[in-house]
């Protein structure tokens, strides 16, 4: 990502980290502003959104280490599923 100076003077004055900035960018709502532009934010919606899809990764992660899948040694096909 590349930032003006003011951006990056802005960021810093402002205490915005560049993981802010990133979300933001990622996760955000686009609206158009005059000139060209546009103003990206993220809403209280939006954020409890994404806290709740991370939540469920998490969930998943943690079931994941409990199984294990056994691939073919010479095409990658997986061969099956099992728990640990």
């Amino acid at each position: 990502m590349t930032l003006t100076d003011h951006a990056a003077m802005r960021m810093q004055q402002r205490g915005v980290p560049e993981i802010i900035l990133d979300l933001i960018l990622q996760f955000g709502r686009e609206k158009a502003r005059p000139g060209g532009a546009w103003e990206i934010s993220m809403t209280r919606r939006d954020a409890a959104d994404l806290v709740g899809s991370l939540k469920s990764a998490i969930h998943m992660i943690e079931k994941a280490q409990r199984k294990r899948a056994v691939i073919s040694g010479t095409d990658g096909v997986v061969i099956t599923v099992c728990n640990r």
